[in-house]
Parts: structure tokens; sequence; C-alpha cells
């Protein structure tokens, strides 16, 4: 297989799969080395993956889960959240997760996880390491979607994880 060009990316099956123009982003501070060898990708490459991968779980009759985390700072910093930190927070998520679990720092500053084959209740215990392994000077809130249970599709997976994340924002959980 010859080089990926930036709106493509390999599929593990040999073959290279295009999607919207997503191009693979230089991990701040890093030089040459892009988000997408650290094990982060941008919020262009979820909707394509995320379709794959329920594809994948319908095919075997997995599980698949959703996971969305937004870092709520205090007096609405949040779209002032630097790319930095965000990579950071990916980072520090990356590394307390199975190699089967895609990370994706979004542009409105949250985290989205595809959690293959893994259920609702199981994504409760990977959400409670993650609360106890993530440094943030802010609280961390959780929404969590699942399929087939609560969504068959990737629009309505995304939209069902979002809901919970703006519930538990209302609740005032972290």
């Amino acid at each position: 297989m010859g080089r990926v060009e930036s709106s493509e990316a390999a599929t593990g099956n040999g073959e290279v799969a295009r999607f919207g123009g997503a191009s693979p982003q230089k991990a701040p501070g890093k030089g040459g080395v892009s988000a997408w060898q650290e094990g982060i990708f941008p919020e262009e490459y979820m909707h394509f993956r995320l379709r794959e991968e329920i594809s994948r779980a319908g095919r075997y009759r997995h599980y698949l889960s959703l996971m969305m985390i937004d870092f709520a700072s205090s007096g609405g910093e949040q779209e002032a959240r630097s790319k930095e930190e965000r990579f950071q927070y990916g980072k520090q998520i990356r590394s307390v997760l199975r190699s089967t679990d895609i990370v994706f720092v979004l542009d409105d500053g949250k985290i989205s996880i595809i959690l293959p084959e893994t259920t609702e209740r199981e994504s409760q215990y990977i959400m409670d390491r993650l609360r106890g392994d993530i440094r943030s000077k802010d609280p961390i809130t959780f929404g969590v979607a699942s399929y087939p249970h609560d969504a068959g599709h990737e629009v309505s997976l995304i939209q069902h994880a979002n809901q919970r994340l703006s519930r538990s924002l209302g609740e005032g959980e972290s």
C-alpha cells in the first residue's frame, strides 16, 4: 500500500478509505509528529470511523459504546481552550484505554471515544477509571450511548451521547 493522502485513511484491510477532507493534524509541540500518530483523531474522521465501527458491530453482533467527555470550565472559557490543552487531555485519555478504543478531539472542545465491543455497563467502568486518571483543573462530565440499545446508526448514537452529556451537565455530575 502506498502513502496515505490527506483525505484518505487506511482501513486495516489493506484498502484506503476516503472521507470528508480531514487531514492528519500536527500534534501540538511535536514537530513532524501528527496527532494521528499519537492515536488521537480529528472530528471529521470520527463520523467515518463511527459508521465503520457500527457496521462491524452489526455484522458480528457486538456492542459498541460512544462516550462524550466535556471539560466544563467556569466562566465560559471552553471556547478559549487551546488545541494544545485539548490534545493533552486526549493523550491522557489515550494512555489509559485499550488499543482498540478510538479517541477524537472535537472542534467544540469535547473529546469523543468509540469503545468497540463495549456495553454501556462496561463503559461505566471505563468512565470511573478515567475520572480517577485524568488530571484536569475543570470538572469532567461524561455522556455515553450504546449500539444497538440506544441507537442503530451514527447520527442518532452521537445525539444520544450528547443528550446524556447535557443531562449530566445540567445535574452537575462530574
